[in-house]
């Protein structure tokens, strides 16, 4: 039979974590990593986190006490691999980062971690460190401790019939026990990407709830073990994870400008930045070009830019509630709000045009500052503008496979162009039979087929360009600010395991494209969890296709 696995606690009920009650889930998941160690009372910073660099003066202020560090574990018979500081910021939350000091040991015996870790703390509160309380301490076997990241779901039709049995009876326990704490379900592969620990991956149901949420998590892991244990099929195991992660639009509201000095067109091209011109901040990225054609009048052809609904949605919020519900554009032309859409977005345009002012001005010898200064002053003003929203979807309707439908087209028969697949090559022997290396005459020609399991895929936005897996099973999502019984099924990205995030801040609205330059899915949010990278949210391009002709009453082509 099908038997359900967790991790266990820590055996010394006296650290972190160690408890059977109400817990935030951060408590609960040290508590389960007896790798990581921190001072009583407190916790090291989440896995997964981002390690940045630490200031000159609180590097000066570890050599100083570098010796009593050694010497407090020796005294604790800790066998010291480096001792370093850093700044520690949480994956899954946008904050500044936490400096911390860490001992690196290859030690397997905790026993004296947390005491020493104790003794570690008071020797930086003697030190002459502004806000010496702040930082954190934490003692670590890196090989060891607790660092698991995703990569999809093997093509296994006994696995798939499987979760097809379990799926619901977990989904509806999720919603009982968690409610509105809860942000998404996923069905991974789950293992360490350290080289010093071979354990290998395990097919994982993990269940994600918002950062700092607390819940009774061993209640709902030992009832999520029970309807994991199935005498239906093939003895093996399949693991658990209850971690902290939300799901979010792929959207840029208020910081994390991005600089556009490669500009080297006058005109808008696939996946760079947008926004209304009203917005002084959101952000997404363009996907690209479509032509409608009506389905009444084959001479009434309209070519329109295609992103998503939610990175223009705020540019009318006089109606921003009745447009999320009916939509935009479906009562007739005269009805339609005055929304229009620019590139760069506001927020980058200003920043790129600071950027490139301030290093013209120091003596940069780069030509590609002045080259993009020279571009944002020809298209100041009406030379941004891509068009004026037509139709939107709106936030209320879902496909027949209950996912989120979320779209904008804006004509713009001034700036639609063939549309590019993204511009990188990559040799992809390892993940790609062949190589993806689009040539100056390529163009997204078709529309693709129908999405397989781990098809390999990529993107380009307003970040980056980014390659993917498609994992077989959706993601079911709970977005915030929806009831908290609905839930959407929608297409899970993962990013190629030891590779960037598959997306990031304001690529919502890039397109996904596959091997063969044929457009496959959209991008419409991130998750920030589970691994060291985001994986993407996405819509598949016949979703997308089928909505709009519907609504519109028009077919949809490429031009």
């Amino acid at each position: 039979m099908v038997q359900g696995v967790k991790r266990k606690y820590r055996t010394d009920s006296s650290e972190a974590g160690q408890q059977s009650g109400m817990i935030t889930i951060e408590r609960y998941l040290a508590g389960k990593d007896p790798f990581r160690v921190a001072p009583p009372q407190e916790i090291p910073t989440p896995w997964p986190y981002i390690q940045c660099g630490i200031t000159s003066k609180a590097k000066n202020v570890l050599r100083t006490i570098m010796g009593d560090c050694e010497k407090i574990c020796e005294n604790h018979f800790i066998t010291v691999r480096d001792i370093k500081v850093d700044v520690l910021m949480r994956k899954d939350l946008e904050d500044k980062g936490t400096p911390c000091l860490i001992i690196e040991t290859k030690d397997v015996n905790t026993t004296r971690w947390q005491e020493a870790a104790s003794d570690l703390r008071n020797v930086i509160r003697k030190t002459k460190l502004k806000d010496a309380e702040a930082f954190k301490v934490e003692i670590r076997n890196s090989s060891k401790m607790y660092a698991d990241y995703s990569s999809c779901l093997p093509n296994d039709p006994d696995l798939g019939r499987y979760l097809d049995e379990v799926q619901p009876k977990i989904l509806s326990m999720v919603k009982e026990k968690l409610q509105s704490s809860w942000t998404s379900i996923a069905f991974h592969m789950r293992g360490p990407r350290s080289r010093e620990n071979q354990t290998p991956l395990k097919p994982t149901v993990l269940i994600f709830v918002r950062p700092n949420t607390s819940y009774f998590f061993e209640e709902v892991e030992t009832r999520l073990i029970q309807i994991l244990n199935s005498p239906n099929f093939p003895n093996s195991s399949i693991g658990t994870e209850i971690l902290a992660g939300t799901v979010s639009y792929a959207m840029r509201y208020a910081s994390d400008p991005k600089p556009f000095s490669h500009i080297t067109s006058t005109r808008p091209y696939n996946g760079i930045s947008i926004g209304a011109r009203n917005l002084a901040q959101e952000t997404g990225s363009l996907g690209g070009w479509v032509r409608l054609t009506s389905k009444t009048n084959l001479n009434e052809v309209m070519d329109c830019a295609l992103t998503c609904y939610h990175a223009i949605e705020k540019a009318d919020e006089d109606n921003e509630r009745d447009n999320d519900v009916s939509g935009i554009g479906f009562e007739g032309a005269n009805l339609v709000p005055d929304i229009e859409i620019v590139w760069p977005s506001n927020f980058d345009e200003q920043y790129t045009r600071s950027l490139c002012e301030r290093k013209i001005a120091q003596g940069t010898t780069k030509e590609e500052f002045a080259t993009a200064l020279s571009i944002l002053n020809q298209i100041r003003g009406a030379g941004r503008s891509i068009g004026k929203v037509r139709y939107a979807s709106g936030h209320a309707t879902r496909s027949p496979t209950n996912r989120r439908l979320d779209w904008v087209l804006i004509p713009s028969p001034n700036t639609t162009q063939r549309n590019r697949p993204p511009q990188v090559t990559i040799h992809g022997s390892k993940y790609l039979e062949g190589m993806y290396s689009p040539k100056a005459d390529d163009y997204i020609r078709e529309f693709g087929p129908e999405l397989q399991k781990t098809d390999w895929v990529v993107r380009a936005g307003r970040t980056s360009t980014r390659q993917g897996f498609v994992n077989w099973r959706d993601r079911l999502v709970r977005w915030e600010n929806t009831d908290k019984h609905a839930h959407s099924n929608e297409l899970d990205i993962l990013p190629i395991g030891g590779e960037a995030d598959f997306c990031d801040a304001g690529d919502s609205g890039s397109w996904i494209v596959n091997e063969n330059f044929e457009l496959v899915a959209m991008l419409i949010g991130k998750a920030n969890d589970g691994g060291q990278e985001h994986a993407g949210i996405a819509t598949p391009i016949k979703d997308l296709i089928e909505d709009i002709e519907r609504r519109t009453h028009c077919t949809v082509s490429l031009p």
